[in-house]
């Protein structure tokens, strides 16, 4: 801050008034500098005594002008002083001792106290002004960065404002491009609006329409002011009307975008499927200003939708006729609505391929359609000519009356379409299609009603397949029933004479006929044995025959799973412990019961059982055990498994045992048993308990047959099972 002005008085006051401490140093520093100054300049005087004589006080003027300039006003007069005294003391006589002074040394004195305050005062005047000089600096300093910053600011300002000026005509250009570019983006909106292929509309925020493009002008044959307000309503189909400004005044209420489909009328009357879709328009600030939208022809869309229901319902119609007369039914029924005529025919080429005669669908005995062959076609019929040429055939009419050669009793058919039906490459049948009215076939038109001819070739090849399998079916199953007539009528004839050898053995056995040595005994016995051994192959023979050929009877109950392989045990044993085979049953869970007829389980375990000691060589063992358990869907089983240590079936053998007469092979040396029916009638009969019979096996270590029963409760009971007894066909 700067001092405020003296008056030239006070200043020459201030200059003259001695300083009594001199500014800037420390006193102790001006004090002790003095203190030196006086005391060199004593041992200078003392020294120099003789030569100086009457001039003892010039080393003191010295030291009296150093103390004064450097150490001010006080240190300089207590110099003075102290030179006064020290002269007294030690160069005046007498020496030692201090007297009055005399006048000339008070002068002295008084001399020394004015250049002493003189001294000082031009000393400190001249450090205030060294001291004023360095602020006036520091403040023209202060000043000129003051100045250099204003001109900095106001060249950035400057600088601020030529680009601000710049940024404004940059943006008033920009303004201008934008502008005109909004200008051209009206118009090039204007004219795509009108120029679209598609309808597009505008509305107010209260629904109604305020401007329609060309194209539904063009369509609909509307004026703009036709359509203001509700206007573009009117060409909407009535049926359809109603809904659309239900939906639409909901979509206005919600401010939502919506989705509309309906029938709009062109300006010839016809009518065309549209989907309309509209969004709402909001302005900056959310102000809804109405609806936007635009109008598809979906009409080609619609057409393909409805056709393509129409196939999978004639599919669906299509895909169980197991006859040529419910082909012509579903023909007659779907296909003639599905693709708009008024009348179907389905017309078959002979087996001698002279005649086309037409299939009538009939309801048989019990509802079963079957069919009729109609009446013969004339040869001026559109199908002999599709039939001859293999391609469809379109026929335009005059209107005809009663039945004419269409065949259809009072239709007025003008336009008639014929389409060779193909299976397995060879021209089948024809059907024919009648319409009301001439008509033009577009291309659409004609592949759906290809389409809807090739799902009806396909449903009469799989009759003809279905025709086939049933025929060989019939042929197989009695083929079956002769061969089962046969071995049942072998067996029979084949038993009687074995009883009767049976019967004489034992006679000559008794000695009814004479002696019998033992050798004869011995051959008696062998004979009797391979009679039985015969019997029971007959007797198994009998058993398939009576399983093709006539219902097996069951009774139904809980099978206990321990019990039952105790019997089966006590059967076999004997034959075990004969051929020194170990036979053991797995402990099991008592409780444990299989649902099945208890003597059919029996023969199907005394079988596997039999059968694994048979292929079970000396010193082996066969292991029975039953186990319970869960199936993944949560169906309780029991499986009775039967485990050998024989010699194991091949892998590609395990699929054929089951089959009848299949034995594993043998080696030369043992006897050949059996005649491999005892596991294809194990498995038939576990499969009519609801069973199965499978086997696991591995070549030197063994095999284990497993038959599966459903698991029954330990009282027999159980929530969902056959009847106590029951028949299986």
């Amino acid at each position: 801050m700067r001092e405020p002005p003296r008056s030239p008085l006070k200043e020459q006051v201030r200059l003259l008034t001695p300083t009594p401490m001199h500014p800037g140093r420390p006193w102790t520093l001006r004090f002790g500098a003095a203190a030196v100054a006086w005391s060199v300049a004593l041992a200078m005087t003392l020294q120099l005594a003789p030569q100086i004589q009457r001039s003892s006080f010039v080393f003191f003027w010295v030291a009296i002008l150093f103390a004064a300039w450097y150490s001010g006003l006080v240190p300089a007069l207590l110099c003075a002083v102290g030179s006064i005294l020290a002269v007294n003391f030690f160069l005046i006589d007498p020496i030692g001792r201090l007297t009055m002074p005399e006048a000339h040394d008070l002068l002295m004195l008084f001399v020394f106290l004015c250049v002493s305050t003189a001294v000082s005062a031009l000393t400190v005047r001249l450090a205030e002004e060294e001291r004023a000089t360095r602020a006036r600096a520091a403040e023209l300093a202060h000043l000129n960065e003051r100045m250099a910053l204003q001109q900095r600011e106001l060249a950035a300002r400057t600088e601020a404002a030529h680009t601000l000026v710049q940024e404004a005509e940059a943006a008033n250009a920009g303004l201008a491009v934008v502008n005109t570019a909004l200008e051209e983006s009206e118009q090039r909106w204007q004219m795509l609006t009108e120029i679209a292929p598609v309808f597009i509309w505008t509305t107010d925020a209260d629904g109604n329409c305020t401007w329609v493009n060309r194209s539904w002008r063009e369509f609909t044959g509307q004026d703009i002011q036709d359509v203001v307000g509700n206007g573009w309503t009117a060409p909407i189909h009535p049926d359809d009307a109603a809904r659309i400004r239900r939906d639409f005044a909901a979509a206005v209420t919600a401010r939502t975008p919506c989705t509309l489909e309906y029938r709009l009328r062109s300006r010839d009357g016809e009518y065309r499927w549209v989907t309309d879709r509209g969004v709402p328009r909001f302005s900056d600030d959310r102000v809804f200003l109405g609806h936007i939208g635009s109008c598809i022809d979906i009409s080609e869309r619609r057409a393909a939708e409805e056709w393509s229901h129409a196939l999978q319902a004639l599919g669906a119609s299509l895909t169980g006729a197991t006859h040529v007369g419910e082909v012509a039914e579903s023909a007659l029924r779907d296909a003639a609505s599905a693709v708009g005529a008024d009348a179907c025919r389905l017309a078959l080429r002979s087996p001698d391929g002279e005649r086309l005669e037409t299939v009538e669908p009939r309801k048989a005995e019990g509802g079963v359609v079957s069919s009729a062959v109609g009446g013969r076609l004339a040869e001026d019929a559109p199908e002999w000519t599709a039939l001859r040429t293999g391609s469809s055939v379109v026929a335009c009419t005059r209107e005809v009356g009663g039945s004419g050669h269409d065949g259809v009793a009072g239709t007025a058919a003008v336009a008639v379409i014929a389409i060779p039906v193909t299976v397995d490459e060879q021209c089948e049948a024809v059907m024919t299609f009648t319409f009301p009215a001439g008509r033009d076939f577009a291309d659409e038109e004609l592949a759906f009603i290809d389409a809807v001819v090739h799902l009806c070739a396909q449903a009469l090849a799989r009759v003809r397949l279905f025709e086939a399998e049933q025929r060989a079916r019939h042929e197989a199953d009695a083929a079956n029933r002769a061969k089962s007539d046969f071995l049942a009528q072998l067996s029979h004839e084949l038993r009687t004479p074995l009883n009767a050898v049976g019967g004489y053995t034992d006679l000559i056995a008794m000695g009814i006929h004479g002696p019998v040595t033992e050798e004869q005994r011995t051959a008696l016995e062998r004979l009797k044995r391979a009679q039985q051994e015969l019997l029971t192959h007959i007797d198994e023979l009998l058993t398939y025959a009576r399983i093709d050929r006539a219902p097996r009877s069951y009774a139904f109950t809980a099978v206990r799973a321990e019990a039952i392989l105790r019997e089966v045990e006590a059967l076999v044993a004997p034959q075990a412990g004969g051929k020194g085979i170990a036979l053991r049953i797995e402990p099991s869970d008592p409780a444990l019961c299989g649902w099945g007829d208890a003597d059919r389980v029996r023969q199907i375990l005394l079988n596997l059982v039999t059968n694994a000691i048979k292929y079970t060589p000396a010193g082996g063992r066969v292991v029975l055990v039953a186990r319970g358990r869960m199936t993944a869907a949560g169906v309780g089983r029991v499986d009775f498994e039967v485990s050998d240590t024989g010699r194991g079936i091949p892998a590609d053998k395990l699929d054929t045992i089951f089959d009848p007469f299949v034995q594993l092979s043998r080696t030369p040396f043992e006897p050949r048993e059996g005649v491999g029916l005892g596991l294809a009638i194990s498995r038939r009969l576990a499969a009519d308990m609801d069973g199965e019979l499978t086997v696991t096996s591995e070549e030197g270590v063994g095999s284990t047959f497993r038959l599966s029963l459903r698991e029954a409760t330990e009282d027999g009971g159980k929530a969902a099972r056959p009847r106590a007894a029951q028949t299986i066909a």
